[in-house]
């Protein structure tokens, strides 16, 4: 019999690629995905279904997250806030603090608790998928495992919501037969916080993505405009772009902005529209979006560390998605970001948001445009020993090891 996987994410699969992959690998390796997901609508219906209709075979589950339900949804986002402003009593009742943190927590509880979901393991992506996931795991005593890829503490700007976080995780984590990290720092900032048992198996796995899903493109030194290159789910403020167009603007004669993303209206109309040297994209499937990349020279990874303290430490999809891809990457200097590109001095360089430093990193970008080009295939091969298919080995032998010598009561 087929060991089964449970999956539980906040997020749906096609905002969650990390949640993706490891339902996909999963399926490779001869086990049976269980999935619960959210419904969000807008932008991400159609990316969705293709991507659900991938996954031949898994048990798939959506819980609405949209409006659609107007009282249910207004209900729950008032409880939710009540909460947020009541952390003595919600320090005592992990699932109130939970719900305080996240309305979508209680909602996946609540649909465990509905559904007699049969698994051997749970894995838990996003901050709002712990508790449901620990509880599934308590009360069904299953393994379980949980994926950080933030530093979920260091992303509350609120200080209630940050000490909920911290204690929330304080009392997970340590539950957790093994922990998958998104990032080196990520890693070590969470383990500085939060004592882990000997037991617990804890890892990095990089968000990379697998070798196959990037083109090489064969591109002759020129002198044309250099072709520049941003995406995220969202094109909006908070994300470092606000302070870049501006720095941009002085070189709008040499270059090309590529901006993939759904696009806020506000910021089309007051920072898009008046600059004709920006295209957009809608935002693509990860796998078309990976290989329109091959279309650009340089990735844009512009995370401004002011947002928030887990800006500082995370490597995203996007800075590996321009690595896989061959790009030149231009990243802000994140203490993440600057120990990326020292360890990959040939594929980017680091620049601050201030105005001077980015004008000189993108004047010096400018001038190398010819040896840029040129180096686009060695950076492409050099890449290929960072993909998601060795990464991936991580986690099967994390699973094999876990199942072989830890027996769940109900298997």
């Amino acid at each position: 019999m087929k060991n089964r996987l449970l999956f539980l994410t906040t997020a749906n699969l096609s905002t969650n690629p990390r949640c993706y992959k490891e339902i996909e690998l999963a399926i490779t390796l001869g086990y049976q995905p269980i999935v619960v997901a959210f419904y969000l609508g807008g932008w991400s219906i159609t990316i969705e279904k293709n991507l659900a209709a991938n996954l031949d075979g898994v048990d798939l589950y959506y819980i609405d997250a949209t409006k659609g339900n107007k009282w249910n949804w207004l209900l729950i986002s008032m409880l939710q806030k009540i909460l947020s402003y009541l952390p003595r009593i919600t320090q005592k009742n992990s699932l109130l603090q939970s719900f305080a943190i996240d309305k979508r927590s209680f909602q996946l509880t609540r649909f465990l608790k509905k559904n007699k979901i049969q698994a051997q393991m749970v894995i838990a992506h996003n901050l709002g998928a712990f508790y449901p996931a620990y509880y599934f795991s308590k009360q069904n005593k299953v393994l379980l495992g949980i994926d950080i890829e933030d530093d979920h503490a260091g992303e509350a700007n609120n200080i209630r919501i940050k000490g909920a976080v911290n204690s929330l995780m304080s009392k997970i984590l340590p539950e957790a037969n093994y922990l998958s990290f998104a990032a080196p720092l990520i890693k070590q900032k969470i383990q500085s916080r939060i004592a882990m048992p000997l037991a617990c198996i804890t890892q990095i796995i990089n968000n990379v993505s697998c070798t196959s899903e990037f083109i090489e493109v064969k591109q002759s030194p020129s002198f044309d405009q250099l072709k520049l290159v941003w995406f995220s789910q969202n094109i909006d403020y908070g994300r470092g772009l606000e302070k870049i167009l501006p720095v941009l603007d002085f070189f709008a004669a040499e270059i090309e902005l590529t901006l993939i993303g759904n696009l806020r209206d506000r910021f089309n109309q007051l920072e898009v529209l008046n600059r004709p040297y920006i295209k957009t994209i809608e935002a693509l499937p990860q796998v078309e979006l990976h290989q329109k990349l091959s279309d650009f020279d340089i990735g844009l990874a512009i995370e401004d560390a002011a947002a928030d303290e887990n800006r500082t430490i995370c490597l995203t999809n996007k800075i590996w998605g321009y690595f896989q891809a061959g790009l030149y990457i231009l990243a802000t200097d994140t203490p993440a970001q600057q120990h990326f590109i020292e360890e990959f001095q040939e594929h980017g360089c680091i620049s601050s948001l201030n105005e001077e430093a980015l004008k000189k990193a993108i004047q010096e970008i400018i001038n190398q445009m010819a040896v840029i080009k040129q180096n686009r295939s060695y950076r492409f091969n050099a890449a290929k020993f960072f993909s998601w298919e060795q990464e991936s080995v991580k986690l099967k032998n994390t699973w094999q090891l876990i199942f072989d010598y830890t027996i769940p009561v109900n298997s």
